[in-house]
This record gives C-alpha cells, sequence and structure tokens, in this order.
C-alpha cells in the first residue's frame, strides 16, 4: 500500500481491505476495525461493511454493532434501484441487456450481505432477544437519505419481513409457542405474498401442540397460496397421517418430493409410511436416497439397518448396524441389535462381544443381561454367570427367577451350601414356588438334613393345588376367549416366562439361537425409537 501513490487511491483501499481480512485471519479484530472503518469513511462498501460488522460482533460491542449496520444499510450502492423488483417484474428486454443482469447480481450480493449481518447481530443486541430482532427490523424499514440528502429511497422491507419470520422461528426454538404464533398470524393481514410462508409456520407449530384442526387449516391455506410450497405439502401430508390415511399421505409426500427433489422431510416420512404399509424395498429406496444427501444421519442409517433386517438380510442388516455403531460408538442397543443378529447367523462369539459392549455401556438391559448369563452357563463358566443373575436380580428383586438361576448356578459347582441357603431364602419370599421346593427336597436328601421331611410335605401340598389349579384351567373355568397366562411358571420344568429368553430357572438345557426378544424384531426392533410419524417428524 504504501508503494501506490494518492492518484491511485481505489487500489489503495482495496489493499486496505486485504490488509484487514488478513487481520481476521489472525484473530486480531480490533486490527481489522481500524483498516476497514478507514474504507468505509472514504471508499465504503456493502463488503467492508458487512466485514466490519462481524468484527464489531467479534469483540462483542452492541452499539458498534448497531452503528455498523446502519452504515452497511447507507451505502450508496444499495440504492441504484426504488424498488427490491423480483426477476419476474422485469421486461425481457431489460433481462437481455448484460449490465442489467450484472447490476442485479451485485444488488442480490449486497441483500445478501445486510440479511446475514440483520441475522447475526439481531439476537445479540438486547438482553431480551425478541427487542434486538424489533430494532434490526425498524432499521430495515425505516427510509434511507441519498444523493446528499436530496432524496430518500425505501427500505428493505423484504429483508426486513425475512427478519420478522426468523424472529418467530426464534420464538419457537425458546420454546415460546404462543408468540410465535403471534408473530405468524401477524403475516395474515400483511401481505399476500406471504401467506404460505406464514400459513406453513403455523400449521408446524400446531401440529407440534397436536392441535391438529388448526395444522390442517393453516396447511391447506398454504398449499392453496402456493402449491409448489413443498413443506406446506409435508404439514398437510402429516395432518393425513395422524387420521390414519396413510396412503394420501404418500401420496402428498411424493408430491413434495417432486417439488423438491431434496426435501429431506419429505424423503424421509415417506420412508416411515411405506415403512408402515409394509413396503420394505420401497422404505428401503426413500432411505437410501436419503442417506446420499445426509450421509451420516444416525436416524436415516438405522432405518436402512432395521430395513434390511425386516428383509431377512442379516449380512446387511448387519454390515450398515456397524456403520451405525461407527457414527454412535457408546449406543448400547445398536451393540444389542448387533449381538441379535449375529445370534441369528450363529456367530456366537462375535455376538458375546457386542452383548458385553451393550452391558457395559448401559449394565441395566435385563434382556442383554440374561443372554450374558446363559452365554457364561452354555460354557460351564458359573461363577461368572452368577454376578450376571446377581445383577438381575438386584434390578428386579421381586422376580424369584434370578435367585433361583443363581441357585442353580451354585448348585452345579457343588457349593451345596451356598445353593441351600439361597433356596431357604427363596422359599421364605415364595412359599408356594415347586422348583425351589423340588430342590430343597433334593439337597436336604443328600445332605442328610432333618428338615426334609418337612419339604417334601410342603412340596406335595403345593403340587396338589397346582394340579387343581391346572384342571380348573383346562375345564374352560377361565373367561372365555382370554388370554391369560397360566399363574406360575410352576409347571415342574420350570419353564421361564414369555419375554425371559427362552431360559429355564435349572438352566438345565442349552437353547441353542436364542435372541433376545423372541425373534429379535419385537421389542428390540422398537429400541431405537417408535416408527409412528409424530416426534419423529423433521422440523421444517
Amino acid at each position: 500500500m504504501d508503494q501506490i501513490g494518492s492518484p491511485n487511491s481505489e487500489m489503495r483501499f482495496k489493499i486496505m481491505r486485504n490488509i484487514g481480512n488478513a487481520f481476521v485471519r489472525l484473530g486480531q479484530y480490533q486490527d481489522a476495525i481500524h483498516s476497514y472503518e478507514a474504507v468505509m469513511d472514504a471508499h465504503p462498501s456493502s463488503l467492508v461493511g458487512f466485514n466490519l460488522v462481524v468484527c464489531y460482533y467479534a469483540t462483542g460491542n452492541k452499539e458498534l454493532m448497531k452503528k455498523g449496520f446502519q452504515q452497511l444499510l447507507n451505502v450508496q450502492e444499495n440504492y441504484d434501484d426504488d424498488e427490491e423488483d423480483s426477476d419476474d417484474e422485469k421486461s425481457q428486454e431489460e433481462l437481455r441487456d448484460e449490465l442489467a443482469l450484472d447490476k442485479r447480481r451485485r444488488k442480490k450480493i449486497t441483500s445478501t450481505f445486510i440479511h446475514q449481518a440483520a441475522m447475526l447481530i439481531a439476537p445479540v443486541l438486547e438482553k431480551d432477544f425478541s427487542a434486538g430482532f424489533d430494532w434490526v427490523e425498524e432499521t430495515l424499514r425505516a427510509p434511507r437519505a441519498v444523493n446528499g440528502g436530496e432524496t430518500t429511497r425505501r427500505g428493505f422491507p423484504k429483508i426486513a419481513v425475512d427478519i420478522e419470520i426468523s424472529k418467530g422461528i426464534s420464538y419457537l426454538k425458546q420454546r415460546q409457542i404462543k408468540q410465535a404464533i403471534e408473530v405468524f398470524k401477524g403475516f395474515e393481514q400483511k401481505d399476500v405474498g406471504l401467506v404460505d410462508q406464514a400459513a406453513t409456520n403455523l400449521s408446524f407449530l400446531y401440529y407440534l401442540e397436536n392441535d391438529f384442526a388448526n395444522a390442517e387449516k393453516y396447511a391447506e391455506i398454504a398449499v392453496k397460496a402456493d402449491r409448489y410450497n413443498a413443506k406446506a405439502l409435508v404439514n398437510k401430508a402429516n395432518i393425513f397421517y395422524e387420521r390414519g390415511d396413510r396412503e394420501q399421505a404418500k401420496e402428498l409426500y411424493l408430491e413434495a418430493i417432486g417439488v423438491e427433489a431434496d426435501c429431506v422431510q419429505a424423503i424421509y416420512n415417506l420412508g416411515l409410511v411405506y415403512k408402515k404399509l409394509g413396503a420394505y424395498k420401497d422404505a428401503l429406496q426413500a432411505f437410501k436416497k436419503l442417506h446420499r444427501i445426509i450421509p451420516k444421519d444416525p436416524q436415516v442409517i438405522y432405518h436402512i439397518a432395521n430395513l434390511y433386517d425386516h428383509l431377512g438380510d442379516n449380512h446387511q442388516a448387519a454390515e450398515w448396524f456397524k456403520v451405525l455403531h461407527g457414527n454412535v460408538p457408546n449406543d448400547p442397543k445398536v451393540l444389542a441389535r448387533l449381538g441379535v443378529l449375529y445370534t441369528k447367523e450363529e456367530d456366537e462369539t462375535a455376538a458375546f462381544h457386542n452383548f458385553l459392549d451393550s452391558y457395559t455401556a448401559y449394565p441395566v438391559n435385563m434382556e442383554v443381561i440374561s443372554w450374558l448369563g446363559v452365554w457364561y452357563v452354555k460354557g460351564e463358566l458359573y461363577e461368572e454367570a452368577i454376578a450376571y443373575f446377581q445383577r438381575a436380580a438386584e434390578i428386579e428383586p421381586d422376580e424369584v427367577k434370578w435367585q433361583l438361576m443363581v441357585a442353580s448356578c451354585y448348585r452345579r459347582m457343588g457349593a451345596r451350601k451356598q445353593a441351600l441357603d439361597l433356596y431357604k431364602k427363596i422359599h421364605k419370599q415364595d412359599p408356594d414356588n415347586i422348583e425351589c421346593l423340588r430342590y430343597l427336597c433334593s439337597i436336604t436328601k443328600d445332605m442328610n438334613d432333618s428338615q426334609y421331611e418337612e419339604y417334601s410335605r410342603l412340596l406335595g401340598r403345593a403340587e396338589r393345588a397346582a394340579q387343581r389349579s391346572d384342571s380348573k384351567y383346562m375345564s374352560g373355568d377361565v373367561e372365555a376367549g382370554g388370554d391369560k397366562a397360566r399363574p406360575n411358571s410352576s409347571d415342574g420344568g420350570g419353564a421361564a416366562r414369555a419375554g425371559d429368553v427362552g431360559i429355564s430357572h435349572d438352566i438345565g438345557e442349552k437353547q441353542k439361537g436364542q435372541t433376545i426378544g423372541g425373534s429379535g424384531k419385537g421389542k428390540a426392533d422398537d429400541d431405537w425409537g417408535d416408527d409412528e410419524l409424530g416426534d419423529d417428524l423433521l422440523p421444517l
């Protein structure tokens, strides 16, 4: 800059601007401010004005932010035209004129600077963020003096409208729903061109509030105002889904995708609808398309993996769950699903490692605990199995089956004294448990314990009571058509109830191929989240 004389003032100011840019890169914002202020005083431009506002923001000076923003608005190049006309308002001849096109391009760039600066400073200008938005909006709408004050031009009403919409969205982010609704309702009487935007936001707000009648009302208004508004179509489709009309919802999601091919909300919700309709291949296609748009989104990867599981492709399901594990490495449910898939493939070693990692991340999942306990029993590692069954007994102290499994492990280890003490404890907790009484009889008889006769008498009485209960059940004395379970799992064989991962209390037989939740597609399938639309809908 020192080598260039005063006749080349424009070049000097460009170099000074670049010096300011270099200071910004170095994080020396105060030095950058000095350079930018010198340029704005002598040769103002929207680019330098925007950079100056950013530096004021970085230093946290609210008054200078306001001053810099006003300077940015007063830059002469922002007022070449009276109106902020859109392309469709220009004549075809003007649109073909290269100079006019360049002028419009420059004006679009400067409008972008003003919009970004407004969005940057509005939330931080005042203690109440809404007051900051109000100041920015009023400043944008105020008329400006140009040509030395000889004429005035209107402000930037379209940018002011965008700021007002952003204010409503900020209210939404702060969970101030009532204020957000008031902001968006204010657009209904202002400008016909804004109806679709306001109605789209109002529809979504009412949907979040479960006010589906108003959500539908404003979705209809938004679609009527602009049939090619993809977000409005998504909101309308969501209402149909809530009504249970999934086919109509599907058609509207497809229409939204036709309008906006990369509308992630429409694609995601379409995949969920296909999934609910049982069209797993179509759902898979939708989520794979979405994966190409947002490749690292865990929800999308989960649905792809889950759909392969539904389709019975265990290999692909495992591969996608591995990808998901890479994105959420400490999620215990993902690890448990991998364990289920490896169990289906009869790769129990890989299944064990995944279940063990799942247990480490979340040590209170009963299904994972029971699987690990049984795995150690199969390997005759009873001491390790006891640790898991004891943990299960701590989590569910009223379920005697876990204590029965611990006692069974002691008995198989040859620790009859510990087994007997535990069976006695179980008997006090559940005096009519036939399985407990049988082992009490067996152990006391082997040990010539005097209590054998008493336990034998109690066992006989409990078995007769169980037989009478079974007879009543078989003769139809229970409610017709009911699906009540039998009173207890006291059928002599010690079979566990539904949901117990098919384990017998005695753990006598090795049960190959057991999976969490039975088939591996029931409860485990829902662990990640409900596939219902509702809360799963992506925000608009």
